[in-house]
């Protein structure tokens, strides 16, 4: 029989190969942006493009802002530049391609086949964004946006997780009767509450300008990132810090065990990559941010006790520690990274799934190749009452028996003559003699 602790070693190797694995098409990506230095880079050296396009991937409007200046302001404000950004950027704009030919391939949004399939990928998934562009089913059959400003909005969504995709009424007409959708409109469908799983709204827009949609679109997401006006209440609820009978109050106590993310910016708005995984942890990490004036800096940072704090900063809170995210390696501002990052901290139920499941292959693929027992059922059990003659003997060797008790001693060890044999279980033989003890135990 195996040993339990070969049995043990081997689990958790199995468990830890299926967990990388379901996991190696994540960290390759994340890790071929994220492997260059963590040394923090000026942004007043890179040039108007590169900071539009970081702006970007952030998911920080720049609309209205011209000169670099202005420009790399807002870069700083939103978050700090490291080499390994600016490398990814540089790959990431494949030299002097014009912006036609870098989306002329954009994620490829989801075609609906009708209202059944529109219901199990929109509005069963509640914990994802999905934007939709309904086509309607009357004369006016075509779709709000043309295929080039539907690809620049779907290149622009899709570094936050954003889905997209096109649902033809003429697939299903009674579904946009019910709905109300007798124009060319856009969808926003997103969780509603706060609670994990919660059901899922669907919001309109009409705007036919690319630029007016990835607004609105933001505009809608960042609601889910509480803005917080009151120092008291970032550092009672947010920080923990209170004093006196406020630590005792049980919204505080209950607001101690949660896992948080705080933002202290000079943004206005948080960024859309913040707002977005404030959408896909919904119900399990709640997200704030603090827009601090700049002549009121010091004075919040002192009153906060973040002296050695750095504006704009983004702290993670559980409530075991603070930790200050983008200080190590591989912690960039951007949803993928952010993302792998949370995950570590608050794991996905898909994660417990799939451990769950590889514990089950594991038992079962244990109990199916396991060895054979060398002895059928006839021999063991010829086998476990030769062992119980053996310490029945050993007892009465020692004295260590009862009165008129029957023992079991195995023909060989008795003289010649006295013990009897009885043939068992075909050409088996087992000793079968009984002796009748009489003489007193001693102690």
């Amino acid at each position: 029989m195996r040993s339990v602790w070969i049995q043990l070693a081997l689990l958790i190797i199995y468990l830890f190969l299926v967990f990388l694995i379901s996991r190696i098409f994540e960290w390759f990506p994340w890790y071929q942006n994220s492997i260059s230095s963590i040394e923090t880079v000026d942004p007043f050296i890179l040039s108007v493009r590169q900071l539009k396009q970081l702006l970007a991937n952030r998911g920080v409007s720049y609309t209205g802002y011209i000169e670099k200046k202005e420009l790399a302001q807002l870069v700083e404000d939103s978050a700090s530049v490291v080499q390994g950004e600016v490398e990814s950027l540089i790959q990431s704009q494949g030299g002097d391609l014009s912006r036609r030919a870098r989306i002329a391939k954009p994620p490829s949004p989801s075609q609906f086949t009708g209202g059944d399939h529109f219901y199990e990928e929109v509005e069963d998934t509640k914990d994802s964004v999905w934007l939709v562009q309904v086509v309607p089913a009357g004369a006016q059959s075509e779709p709000l946006l043309d295929d080039y400003s539907w690809r620049i909005v779907c290149n622009q969504v899709a570094p936050f997780a954003i889905r997209t995709g096109i649902f033809d009424c003429r697939l299903d007409r009674r579904l946009c009767m019910s709905k109300g959708w007798h124009e060319p409109q856009l969808l926003l469908a997103l969780p509603k509450g706060t609670r994990a799983k919660d059901r899922v709204v669907i919001k309109t827009f009409s705007s036919t300008r690319p630029q007016s949609v990835i607004e609105w679109v933001r505009d809608q997401l960042s609601i889910r990132v509480k803005s917080i006006q009151n120092l008291e209440e970032v550092k009672c609820y947010w920080l923990g810090q209170c004093d006196g009978q406020e630590n005792s109050t049980k919204s505080t106590v209950s607001s101690s065990k949660d896992i948080k993310v705080l933002l202290l910016t000079h943004l206005l708005h948080p960024p859309l990559f913040l707002a977005a995984l404030s959408i896909k942890f919904t119900g399990r990490i709640k997200f704030g941010m603090l827009s601090v004036k700049r002549d009121e800096l010091e004075m919040v940072k002192k009153k906060l006790k973040l002296s050695d704090h750095h504006v704009p900063s983004y702290m993670i809170i559980t409530p075991e520690k603070k930790v200050v995210y983008g200080r190590r390696r591989f912690e960039h501002f951007n949803f993928d990274s952010m993302n792998l990052f949370l995950k570590t901290v608050q794991p996905e139920m898909n994660d417990v799934f799939l451990c769950s499941l590889a514990l089950v292959n594991l038992l079962v693929g244990m109990h199916l190749f396991q060895p054979p027992s060398l002895l059928n059922n006839k021999e063991e059990d010829c086998l476990q009452k030769r062992l119980t003659v053996m310490s029945q003997q050993y007892l009465l060797e020692h004295e260590f028996c009862f009165l008129e008790h029957y023992v079991l001693f195995p023909s060989e060890t008795l003289p010649s003559g006295k013990g009897q044999s009885r043939p068992t279980n075909g050409n088996k033989y087992i000793p079968d003699i009984f002796l009748r003890v009489q003489e007193p135990v001693h102690p």
